[in-house]
């Protein structure tokens, strides 16, 4: 099995076709992945709908520019989670 851990514009595409519930969880899988508490970020996420307007709104440069400033293992650590959901 091949693990993804980039996202571009395609894969924010896929996640914004999923169903809020489904989002809501590939977003707290990926910041569960970078070792943030996953009950915290539950509480304090906003509604899944604002969530998926900015992910259309972002660009591949964008993307870019977001996971550059996670670092390299915790920008991998993000995408695994977010593009493929809890292991």
């Amino acid at each position: 099995m091949v693990i993804n851990t980039e996202i571009n514009k395609k894969d924010l595409d896929a996640l914004s076709a999923l169903s809020d519930d489904e989002l809501r969880e590939r977003i707290l899988s990926a910041v569960s992945a970078c070792g943030i508490d996953r009950a915290g970020a539950a509480a304090r996420l906003p509604d899944v709908r604002v969530i998926r307007k900015k992910l259309a709104s972002l660009s591949d440069k964008d993307i870019k520019t977001l996971t550059a400033a996670f670092g390299e293992k915790a920008a991998a650590a993000f995408a695994d989670g977010l593009l493929n959901g809890t292991k």
